[in-house]
């Protein structure tokens, strides 16, 4: 009874701890460069996921201009980066960093990693003609679970000891 006890708590304790949390979210508005301040300060070198996902309207046009957090022109032939549309970057970033999302995402949700500064960041989103935007883009911050093959090693070797133990 006692060790069926036990591994039933083992089985909740690793699937609990390899679900990622979201620790804060957030909407970031692409009218105004002053971006916005996580609500919580992020745990110094920790690494946290960074997702931002929706689309808004960019440029002269809303209804032809459309991208998201890392391109531009979605829905139209050329797709294009929005780190090409000008001279200088235009999209999202963090701590006046930019980021570098990658390949292009049909959904429109992007992430990366991101370590915690012992502070609360700012997330902002770049660009040189901002009355031209409207709308905002969903951002969410989340701890990185550890992963649940690593906990089954750890409980695996954890029962050994014990085993081992007990064998003496």
């Amino acid at each position: 009874m006692f060790r069926s006890l036990i591994i039933a708590a083992a089985a909740v304790f690793i699937s609990t701890s390899a679900s990622a949390s979201t620790v804060d979210a957030f909407n970031l508005d692409v009218t105004t460069s002053t971006g916005t301040d996580s609500n919580i300060v992020l745990e110094l070198g920790k690494t946290y996921r960074l997702t931002v996902s929706g689309t808004f309207s960019i440029g002269s046009n809303p209804t032809r201009h459309v991208a998201d957090a890392e391109f531009f022109n979605l829905g139209s032939d050329p797709l294009v980066p929005l780190d090409r549309v000008r001279s200088r970057e235009i999209g999202v970033g963090v701590n006046g960093m930019d980021i570098d999302f990658g390949a292009y995402s049909p959904d429109n949700v992007y992430s990366a990693l991101i370590e915690g500064t012992g502070s609360t960041i700012n997330v902002f989103f770049a660009d040189s003609a901002y009355r031209d935007n409207s709308g905002s883009l969903r951002v969410e911050i989340s701890t990185i679970p550890l992963p649940a093959g690593m906990l089954l090693l750890l409980s695996g070797l954890a029962g050994f000891g014990v085993m081992r133990r007990r064998s003496r």
